[in-house]
């Protein structure tokens, strides 16, 4: 259920590029990736000069993509070790989507009173921009199923599929 994101963001009009690496939780549909957790930018930016001096730059950022990659997979896996990670992960916004973050993974690991707690406080949040509102829509129809964990998971897992097919 998590996935890495590794970019090496190229910026073709200075002709450099850098790496971000980073994961996205597909535990709230949208058709665009962001970072959810993680430290992203992972080099400074590699001007091309030639592919002589480029190539080897590249394939350094891709060890290191490679490097970050197994990192997240063995910090986030298998569930009860991602708990532990991303209870004590501060976020960006943390009352938002930290709660959201942090209210999933609780009912993940079938801890309901948490993840009403988590869910409970992102609802408290008096924030009124349109994708704040939606992820407010998804918090509640989410607390809906925390009476039934095992109902939880599959709302979390059709989540997860939908988000797949609006990012491919």
């Amino acid at each position: 259920m998590v996935y890495n994101n590794n970019r090496i963001s190229a910026i073709w009009f200075f002709k450099r590029t850098y790496l971000n690496v980073g994961v996205n939780f597909h535990w709230y549909s949208n058709d665009f990736w962001s970072f959810d957790y993680g430290n992203y930018r992972e080099s400074s930016f590699v001007e091309f000069l030639n592919e002589l001096q480029f190539i080897p730059e590249i394939e350094k950022m891709a060890k290191t993509a490679l490097d970050k990659t197994l990192f997240y997979r063995n910090l986030l896996i298998p569930i009860d070790v991602a708990r532990h990670a991303l209870l004590k992960q501060p976020f960006n916004s943390d009352d938002l989507w930290g709660n959201y973050h942090k209210g999933v993974i609780c009912g993940l690991t079938g801890d309901m009173k948490s993840s009403e707690y988590y869910f409970n406080a992102l609802l408290s949040i008096e924030d009124n921009y349109d994708w704040a509102n939606k992820l407010k829509e998804r918090v509640l129809l989410l607390k809906l199923a925390l009476n039934e964990p095992e109902k939880f998971k599959q709302d979390i897992l059709a989540i997860i599929r939908e988000t797949r097919k609006l990012k491919n």
